[in-house]
C-alpha cells in the first residue's frame, strides 16, 4: 500500500528485493538492483512522499541500479559522499558532490555506486514539472520539458534549490507539523519545483552566453570552414562542432555579421565562386551547368535566379565575357 504524504519509512535490508518493495511507492516497478559480487549487499533508506514527488535517501554498497525502460518520472540524483556513475548512449559520467544526476521520464536508468556511497533523491511527477514550466512562461510553454542530464549545485540559482530540497528533506525526516498539513505540503512541493525550473533555465542561459561570448571566434572558424569547403558538403551539424558553439549561437553570430543564416552565407560564398570559374572558363569546353553542379547547385532553375539577383547578369552571360575579356 502506498503510504500517505509525508510519511517516513526507515529500514536496512541485505536483500535488493526487500529494498525494492519498500520503495516500490516512489519508484519504477520495473528498477533492478545488481549487488557486486565482491561485497556483501547493504542498505539503508529513509523515504517519504509529497503529494506528488518521492523523496529518499540511499546509503549502499558498491552495486548498479538497472531501469531498462523509461521510468515514468524526473529523477533527480544528488550524491551525498562518494561519487557515482551513470552511462547513457555507451557514455560514462561520474557525478560528484555539487552536481545533480537528472533522468528524464523517457530515458532508462543505468548508475552505479561505490562502497560507502550515499545519495539523495527526488522523483517528480513529469505532468507536475511541465504544468509549471507552461505556468511559469505565461501559459505558453508546450513542448515536452526536457532537462540537461547535470544540474550544478554551487551556481546562485543551484545552490538555492539544494538548500531548499535540503530543507524539506529535513523537515519530512522530523515528521513535525509540516507533515501534517497538505496546504504546506502543496506548497513546499509547487516551490521546489518552481526553483529547479529556474535553476535548469537558468543554468541553460549562462551556458548559452557563455557561447555568445565565444561566438566572434567561433564565427571566424565556422566561416574558415565553410570557404575551405565550398565545393564539398556543409551542413549547420558540421559547423556547430568545429566551431564549438551551439548551432543557435551560430544563427545569431551569422544573422548579426552576416544578415544572413550560415547556409545562407555558403550560398553566397558559392555563388561567387562560380562566378570566379565562369570568368576563368572557355564557353567552347565548358557548360554553366557543370560549373554550377561542381558548387552544389542542381536546381538550375533557382541557381540562374539567385545568381542574376546577385551579379546582375546571367551566369551564360558572365561566361561569355570571361572569355571575350
Amino acid at each position: 500500500m502506498t503510504p500517505p504524504p509525508s510519511h517516513l519509512v526507515t529500514f536496512q535490508t541485505d536483500d535488493p528485493d526487500h529494498m525494492l518493495e519498500h520503495l516500490a511507492p516512489v519508484v519504477s516497478p520495473n528498477v533492478s538492483i545488481q549487488p557486486c559480487k565482491r561485497v556483501p549487499f547493504h542498505v539503508a533508506v529513509q523515504l517519504s512522499r509529497l503529494p506528488r514527488v518521492g523523496l529518499f535517501t540511499i546509503q549502499i554498497t558498491s552495486a548498479r541500479v538497472l531501469e531498462p525502460a523509461p521510468l515514468g518520472f524526473c529523477s533527480i540524483t544528488v550524491p551525498l559522499v562518494t561519487p557515482f556513475q551513470t552511462v547513457q548512449h555507451g557514455q560514462t559520467e561520474t557525478f560528484a558532490t555539487g552536481t545533480a544526476y537528472v533522468n528524464h521520464w523517457d530515458d532508462p536508468l543505468d548508475l552505479r555506486t561505490s562502497d560507502g556511497a550515499e545519495v539523495l533523491v527526488a522523483n517528480i511527477d513529469p505532468t507536475l514539472l511541465n504544468d509549471y514550466a507552461r505556468k511559469l512562461n505565461g501559459g505558453k510553454y508546450a513542448e515536452p520539458l526536457r532537462f540537461g542530464s547535470s544540474l550544478s549545485l554551487v551556481t546562485p540559482s543551484g545552490a538555492s534549490f539544494w538548500r531548499y530540497l535540503s530543507f524539506i528533506w529535513s523537515e519530512l525526516r522530523r515528521c513535525g507539523a509540516v507533515a501534517e498539513s497538505k496546504l504546506i505540503l502543496q506548497e513546499l512541493e509547487t516551490t521546489l519545483v518552481t526553483m529547479l525550473l529556474y535553476a535548469w533555465q537558468k543554468q541553460a542561459i549562462d551556458a548559452e552566453q557563455r557561447d555568445e561570448g565565444r561566438s566572434p571566434a567561433a564565427l571566424r572558424v565556422a566561416e574558415e570552414y565553410i570557404l575551405a569547403r565550398l565545393a564539398d558538403p556543409v551542413s549547420v551539424a558540421d559547423l556547430a562542432a568545429v566551431s564549438g558553439v551551439s548551432a543557435r549561437t551560430l544563427f545569431k553570430g551569422f544573422h548579426e555579421r552576416h544578415g544572413t543564416s550560415p547556409m545562407g552565407f555558403l550560398k553566397a560564398r558559392r555563388l561567387e565562386a562560380v562566378q570566379r570559374a565562369l570568368l576563368a572558363a572557355d564557353p567552347h569546353s565548358t557548360t554553366v551547368t557543370e560549373v554550377a553542379m561542381d558548387f552544389g547547385f542542381f536546381h538550375l532553375g533557382h541557381f540562374s535566379r539567385d545568381y542574376r539577383q546577385a551579379f546582375q547578369e546571367l551566369p551564360s552571360e558572365t561566361l561569355r565575357r570571361g572569355f571575350a575579356a
